[in-house]
């Protein structure tokens, strides 16, 4: 064995076990001064981690109890406020009882009519000043939301309802009548249920009769959404009344959904109604035309007394070669005027092509003064081409005939057609999609526009109604009632996108009593149709809020018993992880006292321990 006294490992080592038996004894006398098992987060991190997350849950779910208390006081001072709500229906039916009995005279009514209203006002008051930390409860439709977890979207609403005389239908209740009782705003469902998808009978200033093919999508479009909706060979007709110009009423108009342009194929037609296309109606301004006959062309203006100038308005001349001239003559030849009549019979003779472009765009379009079935102004017609066959004759003015005259490719635009202005108050472009309109046989002078007589390729924008575009662009379901007696009256109502019901000039429509329609918002001097009826549907109104606010109380009470438990287990859990244990911790701390005692006794012989070396120096 070595004998040294540079280095005393054993006093080291003793040294060593007293440090550690130190350590423990500190931590020992730590976690029983402070009762924790975890003091910091060396103690045990994971452990700290897990038992702060419990801390979150446990604070959380307290809170969320003490929420749902919040709610169950919320609820009662509701359900309060509606308790007396209740008690003065209560009375106001009991008064309206006695108000029915006809032993009462005038009098009596009107003392009965003043405690109603005091009660009437006190059921308002209630309504507009319950409060419950500042959050009216019953001024309006609400729904407040109680936080009962500890995480979102954890919660229970608490759905309030307005009470007021208006939401109870009390706004204008009276027994005396002396009262003014409010008309309820017309709606497109009550159009329907009053016949406009239906045959049926109104009373509007007189007796109206209409009837309209029910349809199932009142969705409101513009004729622009409907000619793009419109699918080829589409077949469209023109009717009306109004201008001196005018298409057939029968007449056809093929849509091209690429062109966008409506096209009328006509059959073949005597040289008559040639000459009728060419010129303007009775009393119309001279009409401005190309005439072109062969690869010559030229600029004209047709009269309507069927003279045909230069467009400076100087007479104009058919030469020997068929052309149109201002000279007279030619040589020893005298040359024709110009006419439409001579025109036509050049034309019989010509197997060419003649193409009139009108300026204005009515040439084309046959005149019937005497019907009067006008049109809508400004329609522009791009070009009609009138082809003559070799077969074509003339014979005599009394009985012009003309056999092989067509006219083909009549193209009317449909943006001209959007933009087309009505030719009186009377016209206004419609289109009809699939429906059905049937009138009173009295009904001159009503224009149903332009029809569309095919629902191909616009089935959604069909209508219960007719799809009347407006001059303002606006449109809407609309149903036009005529009187029988043939008078002037004529009332539109008008089914607006926002749910409101206007006539013609935008004035708001409502309904009485009667289901009768009305521009007045309220009727006067009448007392209230069925009063109980209306007070038992008051009453059931606040009795579903009460029966509503009763359940939410229960489901609170339900969670805070159920939170109660959870924040119970939670806690123990808890508990278990950072809590000391003192068994434990008292046993650990008397073993570190024994060691350090020890460890101080034996470093005293560690260090003694070398001394034996010295006696090697003696």
């Amino acid at each position: 064995m070595s004998s040294i006294i540079n280095t005393n490992t054993l006093s080291l080592l003793t040294q060593n076990n007293l440090t550690k038996s130190q350590a423990s004894l500190n931590t020992a006398i730590q976690r029983l001064s402070s009762g924790m098992r975890i003091n910091s987060a060396k103690d045990d991190a994971a452990g700290q981690a897990i038992a702060n997350r419990f801390t979150a849950n446990i604070k959380g779910l307290t809170q969320a109890s003490r929420n749902a208390n919040d709610g169950i006081s919320m609820a009662q001072t509701t359900e309060g406020a509606l308790g007396e709500i209740n008690t003065n229906l209560q009375r106001i039916r009991e008064l309206a009882v006695q108000s029915q009995n006809a032993t009462n005279s005038e009098a009596d009514k009107t003392s009965i009519q003043a405690e109603i209203k005091q009660r009437l006002e006190e059921i308002t008051r209630t309504s507009e000043q319950t409060d419950f930390n500042g959050t009216k409860v019953l001024n309006k439709d609400q729904s407040l939301s109680i936080q009962v977890g500890a995480n979102d979207k954890e919660v229970i609403n608490i759905d309030l309802k307005k009470m007021d005389l208006s939401a109870l239908g009390l706004s204008s209740f009276n027994v005396d009548g002396k009262g003014s009782i409010a008309n309820d705003a017309a709606t497109a469902d009550s159009l329907q249920l009053a016949g406009f998808n239906k045959s049926n009978t109104a009373n509007t200033n007189g007796s109206f009769n209409w009837s309209k093919t029910a349809l199932t999508d009142n969705t409101a479009s513009s004729a622009a959404d409907v000619l793009s909706k419109m699918a080829n060979a589409a077949v469209a007709t023109f009717a009306g009344a109004g201008n001196a110009y005018a298409t057939p009423a029968t007449a056809g108009y093929a849509y091209d959904s690429t062109a966008k342009n409506f096209t009328y194929d006509a059959a073949d037609v005597t040289a008559a109604k040639v000459a009728t296309a060419l010129t303007p109606g009775p009393g119309a301004a001279a009409v401005s035309a190309k005439i072109k006959i062969g690869s010559a062309s030229t600029d004209v203006l047709i009269t309507s007394a069927g003279d045909i100038t230069s467009a400076a308005g100087k007479a104009m001349f058919i030469d020997g070669t068929g052309n149109l001239t201002e000279t007279t003559a030619g040589g020893s030849a005298t040359y024709a005027k110009a006419t439409v009549a001579n025109l036509t019979a050049l034309m019989d003779s010509d197997t060419g092509t003649t193409t009139i472009t009108a300026a204005d765009g009515l040439t084309t379009l046959t005149t019937d003064a005497a019907a009067g079935a006008g049109l809508i102004k400004s329609v522009d017609i791009a070009s009609a081409v009138i082809t003559l066959a070799d077969s074509s004759t003339l014979t005599g003015n009394a009985g012009v005939t003309a056999n092989g005259i067509d006219v083909v490719g009549a193209k009317i635009s449909s943006t001209a057609l959007l933009n087309a202005e009505a030719a009186d108050a009377a016209n206004s472009l419609t289109f009809n999609v699939g429906v059905n309109v049937t009138n009173n046989p009295a009904t001159a002078g009503v224009s149903t526009g332009v029809t569309v007589a095919t629902a191909s390729g616009v089935t959604t924008v069909q209508m219960a109604g007719a799809l009347n575009i407006r001059a303002d662009g606006s449109a809407g379901n609309t149903g036009e009632l005529t009187n029988q007696l043939q008078t002037s009256v004529t009332t539109t109502y008008i089914a607006q996108t926002n749910g409101n019901v206007t006539d013609d000039a935008g004035g708001k429509i409502y309904q009485n009593a009667a289901k009768a329609f009305t521009l007045a918002d309220k009727t006067v001097s009448a007392s209230t149709t069925d009063p109980l009826g209306v007070l038992d549907k008051a009453l059931s109104t606040v009795d579903k809020l009460r029966g509503a606010l009763g359940a939410v109380q229960n489901r609170f009470d339900s969670v805070i018993s159920n939170l109660g438990t959870t924040i119970t287990n939670l806690t123990s859990s808890r508990s278990r992880i950072e809590d000391a244990d003192y068994a434990t911790e008292v046993s650990n701390m008397t073993r570190a006292q024994i060691l350090q005692q020890a460890g101080t006794s034996v470093l005293a012989k560690a260090n003694s321990s070398t001394e034996g070396v010295m006696s090697l120096l003696r």
